[in-house]
């Protein structure tokens, strides 16, 4: 048995994996809490992992935590996964290719493994990415975009009348400054992703399929004009082909 971990900025995602297949995934949002306390309400009853694999985008410092932990709880060393040139059916189409995010790259590769066509591939975190690949698994390139929460922290912070006071009402006529800003950044997510896999379409000369995956896939997905398929674990999708 594998394990395989995507630590992002607020949350921890991971599954079990055999044969490249995912049992049992898992979430956890860390933010604030101890990390050991995280650590072992995620995995402290889980089998000793044969192989445990990670991409990591919320910086060294929890990495290492967890990398520590687990070699103290099943003395097994976390292989840490960052973007190839090349590897499981995807070209990286960065110039420097080890500057694609690891969950991207990881979620190309699941996409590959998914839908061997054309297809964007829509991850909606604290950034809302949006990748291209080619039927001939040509990574063609992307576009990065503030995902909701981040717009709003961001708002926050530069508009000294405009505090955080929760959710509001999903609709264009607000009527307090709450529901404007919930409904504005979530329509502004929503018109990001149609209008980017279109332009990215248009510039490729043909239609493509789109995989929608991400913490903010659920809310925005109703918001979307266009057609996307749902993919809560497409990066844990991919981490489990490279483990395999």
């Amino acid at each position: 048995m594998n394990l395989v971990i995507d630590i992002g900025n607020s949350r921890i995602k991971w599954a079990s994996t055999e044969n490249s297949r995912l049992h049992g995934p898992g979430a956890v949002y860390y933010p604030g809490r101890p990390l050991a306390e995280v650590f072992t309400g995620a995995w402290g009853a889980l089998e000793p992992p044969s192989r445990v694999v990670c991409t990591c985008v919320a910086g060294g410092q929890i990495g290492a935590s967890l990398a520590d932990w687990l070699r103290a709880r099943y003395g097994v060393s976390m292989e840490f996964v960052s973007a190839q040139a090349e590897g499981f059916g995807v070209r990286n189409g960065y110039r420097e290719p080890d500057r694609l995010g690891a969950d991207r790259w990881a979620a190309l590769i699941g996409a590959r493994r998914r839908e061997p066509r054309a297809v964007c591939v829509v991850d909606c975190g604290t950034a809302i990415t949006i990748d291209a690949l080619a039927d001939d698994g040509r990574h063609l390139g992307g576009l990065i975009a503030p995902g909701v929460m981040t717009m709003r922290r961001a708002l926050y912070e530069a508009a000294a009348g405009i505090v955080d006071e929760g959710e509001g009402e999903l609709t264009p006529l607000a009527a307090d400054t709450r529901s404007g800003v919930s409904a504005g950044t979530l329509y502004a997510a929503a018109a990001f992703i149609d209008r980017g896999c279109a332009e990215i379409e248009q510039a490729a000369g043909h239609a493509m399929s789109r995989l929608l995956t991400g913490g903010g896939a659920d809310v925005l997905r109703p918001l979307l004009k266009g057609t996307y398929a749902p993919v809560p674990d497409l990066v844990l999708e991919g981490l489990a082909v490279i483990a395999a």
